[in-house]
């Protein structure tokens, strides 16, 4: 993401491109292993729903929030997603009262707090905002996880939905790409943001059809964990890829994060 970004990628443009990317390798996957798509009409709703809380607008948001952010703090956003699903199945009476669960939903709210209060946790103050918009992401991830969670049809596989929400992402997003007339025009031979966009969809494609598999298999709350996975992995390439680097406040930060989202664990052993 921050690749594409930086070699001149615009926020909606990288949404649906990804979003196309990702769902032509997964269309070519299942035709390849069982010739035809096979989504019914009883399907499109919860499409919609993912295509939108899922695909279209955490991306757009997230990319915005890349423009600002060095990859660290975007990796960090990521990892309110598995303390905002609980919260909300908490709410939706999905998941059961627990003290332990509930200290580290407070957790993830005191370590979002360490980020923005002290004066010299971020490079710049403005990066308040563009966190905070990254952590509006984080909650759309979080409504599609319980969707996923509560609506997922046993007659259609995790890789038919990743394919159907991502397309559906690119057609809800093109509208807009056309009418904020941001240019993005691609090339070739490709270049790195070319070839950024097309490794951001291979990996999207993975991820998404894994992703949704884990939440089938294991509930939303413990899929959810793999978001304290990429906030490790995002601070690394960070600094391997980006020289980044981060202050005393951002290390608390994340270690507080980390142990609350250890205590929101997995209610059974599934």
């Amino acid at each position: 993401m921050k690749i594409v970004i930086t070699r001149g990628g615009e926020p909606f443009g990288i949404a649906f491109w990804q979003a196309i990317v990702c769902a032509a390798f997964l269309y070519a996957y299942i035709v390849f292993k069982h010739r035809k798509l096979s989504i019914n009409k009883s399907h499109v709703k919860l499409i919609l729903l993912l295509g939108i809380f899922g695909s279209a607008l955490p991306n757009v948001l997230f990319y915005w929030s890349a423009e600002r952010l060095n990859a660290g703090l975007l990796a960090i956003s990521v990892s309110f997603i598995p303390l905002l699903t609980y919260a909300f199945a908490f709410l939706l009476q999905i998941e059961t009262f627990s003290l332990k669960r509930i200290t580290g939903v407070l957790l993830g709210a005191v370590a979002l707090n360490i980020l923005i209060i002290p004066e010299n946790s971020m490079p710049q103050k403005t990066d308040i905002v563009w966190l905070l918009v990254a952590c509006i992401a984080a909650v759309s991830y979080a409504v599609e996880n319980l969707l996923i969670d509560i609506k997922m049809p046993n007659d259609v596989g995790p890789v038919r939905i990743a394919c159907g929400m991502n397309l559906m992402g690119a057609l809800l997003v093109l509208p807009f790409y056309i009418a904020s007339k941001q240019t993005m025009p691609l090339q070739f031979p490709p270049t790195a943001l070319e070839l950024s966009i097309v490794g951001l969809g291979l990996i999207n494609a993975i991820a998404y059809s894994t992703f949704i598999y884990l939440i089938k298999r294991t509930g939303s709350v413990f899929a959810s964990q793999t978001g304290y996975v990429v906030t490790i992995g995002g601070m690394f390439w960070g600094i391997m890829l980006f020289n980044e680097t981060y202050s005393l406040w951002v290390w608390t930060s994340i270690f507080i994060l980390i142990l609350g989202v250890i205590l929101v664990s997995p209610r059974d052993s599934r």
